[in-house]
């Protein structure tokens, strides 16, 4: 097993200071945030079907999945949601912003989406679906 940290300080070293080790595109995970990060790539789930990701302090639409709800709607990659059902997405994580955006299946989430090209920002309307994933 090789240790990155010495035992001493592996041991006793909080979260926050880890998340300061970390470079921009890493971040730290508590055991229950892992959980729930293996939840979002089980083999289904029920929401809109689009994989989200952060970009520095916003949450953007990495890729709609095929014929999904998302992709339906016409989300496009690059997309910057800035609200979900009129929730503020500024300072959330990518964890609290799908916990936002899943939701029952036939249930409808409305998405604020801010586009390059596009002067204002607009509302996207999606009726949850069950979505089935695959991860590798």
């Amino acid at each position: 097993m090789v240790e990155l940290l010495p035992r001493e300080v592996s041991e006793t070293i909080t979260p926050k200071y880890l998340r300061e080790l970390l470079d921009v595109n890493s971040d730290y995970l508590t055991a229950d945030e892992m959980q729930r990060f293996f939840q979002r790539y089980s083999d289904s789930f029920e929401g809109i079907g689009a994989y989200i990701m952060k970009d520095g302090d916003r949450i953007i639409v990495a890729e709609p999945m095929p014929q999904s709800p998302a992709e339906e709607a016409g989300l496009l990659s690059g997309d910057e949601i800035l609200e979900v059902d009129d929730i503020s997405l500024r300072g959330k994580t990518v964890e609290e912003a799908v916990a936002l955006i899943k939701g029952p299946q036939g249930t409808q989430v409305t998405l604020t989406i801010k586009r390059t090209g596009r002067p204002e920002p607009f509302q996207v309307i999606i009726v949850r679906q069950k979505i089935n994933a695959s991860s590798v």
